[in-house]
């Protein structure tokens, strides 16, 4: 957002409450009517306009009839303890069977257990190395190299086989 009010709307300093202020005119849809979309001064006086109306509260703003504004004092968020679905979902669905891509489907499928456990760890601690996800699952950093290798194998075998198909 601040690079579109920089470099299209041209407008500079660009503070915070501006790229705000044009998200709530962006999604409030109101300028549409005050601008001639065929003409792009026009367009771009009115969002700079809109972007401008942002140096005042974030409590003047509204969107779609909804008070916008800071969190009020005392407020607590509610816990993020998981929830019963978050504790059903990974004994009754495979890890390898949550992903909605076929692709990553097909390829988490398709390593043992122990390789699923190392790419887990991987993926979901990144920029972790292979070395440190054999670590923090207990397997050896020769395993670490072996599945990376077979995850990139696979990969490429998916987009051969999509390849291929499309060709048929």
């Amino acid at each position: 957002m601040k690079d579109f009010l920089r470099r299209c709307l041209r407008l500079w300093p660009v503070l915070e409450d501006h790229c705000q202020a044009l998200a709530v005119a962006m999604v409030e849809r109101a300028w549409k009517q005050e601008a001639d979309l065929t003409d792009d001064r026009s367009v771009r006086r009115v969002l700079v306009r809109y972007a401008r109306q942002g140096c005042d509260f974030e409590r003047d703003h509204q969107i779609l009839g909804a008070s916008i504004g800071y969190i009020p004092e005392g407020w607590e968020q509610p816990g993020t303890v998981p929830g019963p679905e978050d504790l059903v979902i990974p004994r009754l669905v495979p890890w390898a069977q949550q992903f909605e891509t076929a692709p990553v489907r097909h390829v988490a499928g398709r390593l043992n257990e122990q390789e699923q456990a190392l790419v887990r760890a991987w993926s979901e601690n990144h920029p972790m190395t292979w070395p440190k996800a054999s670590d923090l699952v207990q397997q050896d950093e020769a395993q670490g190299e072996r599945a990376r290798r077979k995850l990139h194998r696979l990969g490429k075998e998916w987009r051969r086989r999509e390849h291929l198909q499309e060709l048929s």
